[in-house]
Order: structure tokens, then C-alpha cells, then sequence
């Protein structure tokens, strides 16, 4: 009985456990489906060149002195820091300085008013010119300073003994123009004399005429005339010979054209007719914006003469 009850009861089990270990048909999925093909990756994407930084910018061309040249190494175009790496023209030197201006010289006239004598003239002992002969006029320019001038007789002086005239001593400066003459005084005796001459600028249109009396004559007067007489005829003062102090040279502003000059005595007393000419008529043309440096030399009874030298103004100071 016992027996039969435990195989009804496994009966029982079995048929229990059975039941539960059963499963279901496994859920219908359905048919897999098929899938697309996987998604195409493009290739990775190319990035771009790196931009290419130009060439490292060239320094422009150092400074210069002068007048600067045009620097585009580094100006608003950019063509010396740019991509294109392009560099600017190099600037091209300037001129070079000009040089310091010179000192001006000084013009010295040498004439000669002793007659029948040939000398040798000599500047700090050493020969300037010679064999200089009676109405000889040259115009030298020395630089500005001290100079000893001395007068010995020629030709072929050795400048240290014996001298005529001299030493006389002259400072020169720059731009100066200055006459030395060797002349007679009154009274016939040799000198040595130096003037200085005015070239300031003549009124327009007008010549200046610079007369010197440096010859062995008497006070005179001179005329300066047309060829016929005429109101604009001139007539000077009385004046003598230079070697004198208290004497000066006449100084007249004419206009241009061709006059002549007469040379006459002094005139003692007052209602005293013309005397006759001493020296002259002697034709002068003049040109404007011109000096005229008129030196009489000589003697009235030895070779007596008028030695004019010209002198071109500058028509502004």
C-alpha cells in the first residue's frame, strides 16, 4: 500500500516537473533581416596645406646720409613682410656732402708809377714779380693773412738787401680789394702806397670813377666832359698827391658813355681865368655797374700819364 502511494506520488512529480520543463516554441522573430551594406566612411578629410608664411623678412638697408632714397622694405604695400616674401628695392646711397665753402681771397692790384726804373716786387721775402715794369698793372689774389711787400730794383733780386721801398706791411682779409702803388710824391721822392678800394655795388646804371692823384705834379682839378661842352659836364675840386695825409681820392658816380677827361692847374685866386690844360683830354668809355681805378703817375715833365684799371660790381650786395 505503502509502495503504491510512492509511485503515485512520483507519478505525480513527474508529471508536474514535465509540465513546467516544457517550453513554448521560441517567438517568431521572423526572418532576419538583411542588412545594408555597412555606411561607406569617406576618407578623412585632407586638411588643407598649411599656409606657407613667406621667407623671414629681410631688413631693409641701413640708414644712409644724404638724401634718402625710397625705402619699400617695409611700407603699406608690404613688400617686405608679406606672403610673397618679396623685399624692396634697396635704397640707393645719396650724394656725398658738399664740401665746406672756401674762404674768400683777396684781390691785390700792383702798379707800377715810377718812371725809368725796372723792379722786382716781393711778398714775404720771396720774388711775386718780376722785371715789373713803369705803367705795368697786375691784379693777384692772396690768401687772407700777413704779408711784407718790398720794392727792389730788377730784374734778378735776391729779396733780402737793397730794397727801393718797403717793407711795408699789410693785413689782408677776405674778400678785400686793395691797390699797392709804387709812385713819386709831389716833390719827386719814391713811395710806397695802399688803398683800399670801395666795390660795393654802383647805383643802377651808374659808373664809379676813383681818381688818384700819385704822380709828381701840383694840386690840379680835373673835368670830365662830352666832346663838346654841355651841362652835364663835371668838374672836381682841387685835390694833390695822395702822399700827403690830409689827402683823399676823388670819387664821382657818372653815367656810362664816352667822355673825356682834362687834367688843369689849380686855380689860385678867384676870377683867375681857365688855365690851360696840364694834362689831356683823355677819352674814357664807361660801362655801368663798373669801377674805375684811375692812378696818376709819372711826372708832367717825365711820362706822365693816366693808368685806368676796370673793375666789374656786382649789381646786388
Amino acid at each position: 500500500m505503502l509502495k503504491s502511494s510512492l509511485l503515485i506520488l512520483t507519478a505525480s512529480l513527474a508529471f508536474l516537473v514535465g509540465a513546467t520543463a516544457q517550453p513554448g516554441p521560441p517567438a517568431f522573430v521572423g526572418a532576419k533581416g538583411k542588412g545594408g551594406p555597412p555606411a561607406q566612411v569617406g576618407p578623412p578629410a585632407h586638411a588643407g596645406p598649411p599656409a606657407h608664411a613667406g621667407p623671414p623678412a629681410q631688413p631693409g638697408p641701413p640708414a644712409f646720409v644724404g638724401t634718402p632714397g625710397q625705402n619699400n622694405g617695409n611700407n603699406g604695400n608690404g613688400n617686405g613682410n608679406n606672403g610673397n616674401g618679396q623685399n624692396g628695392t634697396p635704397s640707393q646711397p645719396g650724394p656725398p656732402a658738399p664740401a665746406p665753402p672756401q674762404t674768400a681771397q683777396a684781390v691785390v692790384n700792383v702798379i707800377h708809377g715810377v718812371p725809368d726804373v725796372i723792379v722786382d716786387v716781393c711778398v714775404n721775402k720771396s720774388l711775386a714779380l718780376p722785371a715789373f715794369s713803369y705803367g705795368s698793372i697786375t691784379t693777384v689774389k692772396l690768401d687772407p693773412g700777413e704779408y711784407e711787400v718790398e720794392i727792389f730794383e730788377g730784374p734778378g733780386s735776391n729779396c733780402e738787401t737793397g730794397s727801393l721801398l718797403g717793407p711795408v706791411e699789410s693785413e689782408l682779409s677776405a674778400g678785400q680789394n686793395v691797390s699797392f702803388v709804387a709812385h713819386l710824391t709831389e716833390g719827386g721822392d719814391t713811395t710806397l702806397s695802399i688803398f683800399n678800394n670801395d666795390v660795393s655795388p654802383a647805383r643802377p646804371g651808374i659808373a664809379r670813377v676813383v681818381v688818384h692823384h700819385t704822380a709828381a705834379a701840383p694840386v690840379v682839378f680835373a673835368t670830365v666832359g662830352r666832346f663838346t661842352p654841355s651841362d652835364q659836364d663835371i668838374t672836381t675840386p682841387p685835390f694833390g698827391n695822395l702822399s700827403e695825409d690830409t689827402e683823399q681820392p676823388i670819387v664821382a658816380q657818372i653815367r656810362p658813355g664816352n667822355w673825356e677827361v682834362t687834367l688843369y692847374r689849380e686855380i689860385e685866386e678867384e676870377g683867375d681865368p681857365m688855365p690851360p690844360p696840364a694834362f689831356g683830354p683823355v677819352p674814357v668809355q664807361l660801362m655801368p655797374h663798373t669801377l674805375y681805378l684811375v692812378y696818376a703817375v709819372g711826372a708832367l715833365d717825365n711820362q706822365f700819364q693816366l693808368l685806368i684799371l676796370p673793375v666789374q660790381l656786382s649789381l646786388f650786395w
